[in-house]
């Protein structure tokens, strides 16, 4: 027979502690969720909760997945006229707007680029930031969506993978 303490330190993590039907104890593994009952041999889910479950589940994912697509916008834009990357968080973002405001009047001025060396910034080439930005993230938010949908599909949502099909970022 072994002690409370050395069977409570057994048990520690490797389960829950009950009692069978005569008033032993057993160990029974921990619930796989807070939506699932112990019917005496198994834990169980009914078809309610398992649907509430899911829709958590979902919902999460999609959390997920929105912030992944956002993440990925802050990682830079390629333009190829310069063979340059240029950075698209949003203190760029201001900064690139603030720009087109004064650009016309400065005609050029020198601007950093992601990879930490300087370009000429044209009217055209912050045109080409801007359109590649729009385009880039119109794309991601595409990719998103078709994401959503597969994984609102899936039985286990928590188990999708969502990182494929994004658009190509300086990180990349």
């Amino acid at each position: 027979m072994v002690d409370e303490a050395t069977f409570r330190a057994i048990i520690n993590g490797c389960g829950q502690r009950s009692a069978d039907s005569d008033g032993n104890p057993i160990l029974i593994p921990y619930a796989p969720s807070e939506y699932h009952t112990w019917n005496g041999t198994e834990w169980i889910i009914s078809e309610e909760k398992q649907a509430e479950l899911l829709a958590i589940q979902q919902a999460e994912v999609w959390e997920r997945i929105k912030e992944y697509r956002y993440n990925r916008s802050l990682g830079g834009v390629y333009i190829v006229s310069v063979d340059k990357w240029f950075q698209t968080g949003e203190e760029e973002k201001t900064k690139y707007l603030g720009l087109s405001q004064v650009i016309d009047k400065l005609g050029s001025i020198s601007w950093k680029t992601f990879e930490n060396d300087f370009v000429e910034m044209t009217p055209d080439l912050l045109a080409k930031i801007f359109a590649e930005m729009v385009r880039a993230e119109n794309a991601d938010h595409v990719n998103a969506e078709r994401h959503k949908v597969a994984m609102m599909q899936s039985d286990k949502p928590l188990e999708y993978d969502y990182t494929a099909g994004w658009e190509r970022r300086y990180a990349d």
